[in-house]
């Protein structure tokens, strides 16, 4: 059978979520429950099912990660493993020199270096123009998106246009499909968009959307899922990034994105975990500190003296079961003059 897939209507009707934390499935607040116990644990560690692998066509040295991805654990240019390194390793007083995207294409350059965030992934060709937004559903036709940056001055000024009556920042664009809606004013630099959302704050977006420089037949800055309510993108310069070499793979941790109807999949897929989250979250609510602190990351109740597992142990045990008693684990040692390789039969 394997490991079958949870869904949301699984947690809502067969697990006894709601119960527990004494609200009924048609309740509005499961969603905010189940959303927030499978954001705080997915940033608790790498559980079962919260990585991935994933496979980027890059048409550039700056490559930006996919919405689904938060962070790179390893990456490969080329079938070949390639040291990824965060900011600061580009200002270490005894380092290289500091990289940009003018290193020349393939110029042997092994490494991927962060380059922060940006809420598109390809930046506005200089000096700027005009920006055209386009949506594929019908209902979303109409729908506003701000979008915050630069002008193409020198020095280039902060737009603010009028809103409503009211001067604000950026501009406010109403999505359309065909050739899309242009901008009035010409941008040359996107700092943030922000499309329409809920009062719970959840997308109000029922398709995908669309930022271009040039029209829709000019260069495609950034493609948005309907789920994204606030955009922003790790970006990494790779210079070994050529004409034929333009495959970027990596195992990356998956980002957090909320459930909103019955047939999602939560990233934890642990039910026994999330119920444990879903009732600390309330005792939190209650100001209950002690027994929050155990459900999460368990110990023995002060009034039962019974141990609890808690919500990461519960992870821990599903990891363990996953992986397996049979992996081995590659280490590399590395050093002056030897490079050795071992496989490490891990401990039970």
């Amino acid at each position: 059978m394997g490991s079958p897939r949870t869904n949301v209507a699984m947690i809502q009707n067969d697990s006894r979520f709601c119960e527990l934390i004494n609200i009924p499935p048609t309740d509005s607040r499961f969603y905010s429950f189940l959303n927030e116990s499978t954001y705080r644990l997915l940033k608790r560690g790498r559980y079962w099912g919260t990585t991935g692998r994933f496979t980027i066509a890059a048409n550039s040295q700056i490559v930006a990660l996919p919405p689904q991805v938060d962070t790179p654990e390893k990456v490969a240019i080329s079938r070949q493993v390639t040291p990824l390194h965060d900011a600061i390793y580009e200002f270490l007083e005894y380092g290289w020199a500091t990289r940009d995207s003018t290193l020349p294409n393939g110029s042997g350059v092994w490494e991927v270096l962060a380059q922060g965030n940006s809420p598109i992934m390809v930046d506005i060709p200089s000096p700027g123009g005009v920006l055209t937004l386009k949506c594929d559903q019908s209902t979303d036709v109409g729908k506003n998106v701000l979008v915050l940056g630069w002008d193409t001055a020198t020095p280039p000024n902060w737009i603010r246009t009028t809103q409503g009556g009211v001067v604000a920042d950026g501009e406010v664009v109403a999505l359309s499909q065909g050739a899309g809606t242009n901008t009035v004013n010409s941008f040359s630099k996107v700092t943030a968009v922000q499309p329409p959302t809920n009062a719970d704050m959840s997308s109000a977006l029922d398709g995908q959307w669309w930022i271009y420089f040039g029209g829709i037949t000019g260069t495609l800055l950034s493609n948005y899922q309907y789920w994204e309510t606030s955009p922003s993108y790790q970006r990494y310069l790779i210079p070994f990034i050529n004409s034929t070499i333009t495959t970027v793979e990596l195992i990356g941790k998956l980002a957090f994105i909320p459930c909103r109807k019955i047939t999602d999949y939560p990233v934890i897929q642990n039910i026994a975990a999330l119920k444990l989250g879903a009732r600390a979250i309330k005792a939190e609510e209650e100001s209950d500190w002690v027994t929050a602190s155990i459900l999460w990351d368990g110990g023995v109740d002060p009034k039962t003296k019974i141990r609890i597992r808690g919500a990461v142990g519960e992870l821990d045990y599903e990891l363990d079961h996953y992986l397996g008693a049979g992996r081995e684990i590659g280490m590399n040692f590395t050093g002056s003059g030897y490079s050795t390789d071992l496989a490490v039969e891990p401990m039970v």
